[in-house]
């Protein structure tokens, strides 16, 4: 029997790409770097300590941290940029009053904080798995793990919706069944 839902947030519930997008184009362009919407599509799934040396190799840590720190700031600029998967958040309505609803993402807790309420969405989850809260993002299965473990339930009483390949491989590594979120945009 299903008791859990755990979902993804950048892509699954949110197509948040364009504002990502806008806000580490304009903290990489403060450090002179140029940054296309094609070249950022290749990090979707990845936390910024791995891709953004991709875009900036010549950068030190310290000024990655900083572009990090820039496209925070920046991110709720562009916050109305973000499209909701109104199809998908009707769903989790539907099981919220009798399920387990958990948010499991690679975003860090502010930037998450700040899409659920743009959304109004902040009341929707039972818990929130975050970059802060785990050693390893996804393709590592440790933010789900950690979804199973504080929810107290078994890989096969869940089920995840994800949407980047990072995510669906975390999932399917904790024993968890996926739904694959396409492009949902119309």
């Amino acid at each position: 029997m299903i008791k859990g839902f755990f979902f993804d947030l950048d892509g699954t519930l949110v197509d948040t790409h364009r504002a990502n997008f806008e806000a580490y184009r304009q903290a990489l362009e403060d450090f002179g770097i140029e940054l296309t919407f094609d070249e950022f599509k290749k990090s979707i799934g990845h936390q910024a300590k791995t891709f953004l040396p991709w875009f900036a190799p010549n950068l030190s840590s310290d000024e990655l941290d900083e572009i990090a720190e820039k496209k925070k700031r920046y991110y709720k600029e562009y916050v109305h940029l973000s499209v909701l998967n109104t199809q998908l958040v009707e769903f989790l309505k539907y099981l919220k009053p009798h399920h387990a609803i958990v948010l499991v993402t690679t975003a860090k807790r502010a930037n998450a904080e700040t899409m659920l309420e743009h959304h109004g969405l902040m009341d929707m989850f039972d818990q929130m798995i975050t970059f802060e809260d785990v050693t390893d993002s996804k393709p590592s299965p440790e933010a789900y793990q950690l979804a199973l473990e504080r929810t107290k339930l078994q890989p096969n009483e869940v089920i995840a919706f994800e949407d980047s390949s990072a995510g669906i491989s975390a999932a399917i590594e904790a024993g968890i069944a996926v739904v694959e979120v396409k492009d949902f945009r119309p």
